[in-house]
This record gives structure tokens, sequence and C-alpha cells, in this order.
């Protein structure tokens, strides 16, 4: 937590005035740092874990990296596509940003597999 007056950090646990520069400080600076801390932490676990991802949006990411190895590519399509059909019936979740991933991924990786297919059949 910082002082509002001065930005320096206050140690803990906190008094009735800055060390730094004796500006007094009151509980609602208090609670509002401490709302600033937590939304914070929410926000780095927001990214770092899948809190409120549609599952298939998961599923569809990682289906889309495994695809650089071609043969989950029409899986990372499939999934993808459902994954926007579940974000569609369910707009509270996201994953859209993997759920495309999956889409453009498994959708290259897809054709690349037709391509090898119909390559080795005019041999």
């Amino acid at each position: 937590m910082h002082c509002t007056a001065c930005a320096k950090p206050l140690p803990e646990p906190v008094g009735t005035k800055c060390p730094f520069c004796a500006e007094p400080i009151h509980d609602d600076d208090i609670a509002e740092a401490i709302r600033s801390e937590l939304e914070t932490d929410r926000t780095f676990l927001r990214i770092a874990t899948p809190m409120d991802r549609s599952g298939w949006a998961i599923a569809a990411g990682y289906a889309a990296l495994f695809c650089l190895i071609i043969l989950p590519g029409p899986l990372a399509l499939a999934l993808g596509l459902v994954a926007l059909w579940d974000l569609k019936r369910r707009p509270h979740k996201i994953g859209r940003g993997r759920a495309w991933f999956g889409i453009i991924a498994g959708g290259l990786a897809t054709a690349v597999l037709l391509l090898i297919a119909v390559a080795s059949t005019w041999r």
C-alpha cells in the first residue's frame, strides 16, 4: 500500500499518519488500496488460469498448438467451431480468442494435411 499524498510505500501495520510526509491516512484510503491490490491479483489470475473460460475454447487452443504437428488440425478446427457455438450460448464465459486460434490454426493444418494426402495419391 502507498501513501496517497507522497506515493511512498507504507510499512505494515499502517498507522494513522504517513511516516514520510505526516499526512493523515484515512480508512477510505486503506480500503481503496486493498481493493486495488485485490483487483490486480484477480487480473493476474484471470490471465494465468482458465477462470470463466469456456472449456471448449481451452481445448481448441491446445489442439491448435498441437496441430503444429499437422495431425490434430481437424480436431482443432472442430473444437474451435464448437467453442464459438458454446460461447454464443453462454455469453458470460470468455475464450473467443482461443476458439478463433483453434479455427485458424486447425484450418491451416487441415489444408496442409489434405495437400499431403492428395500429393501422396498422385505418386
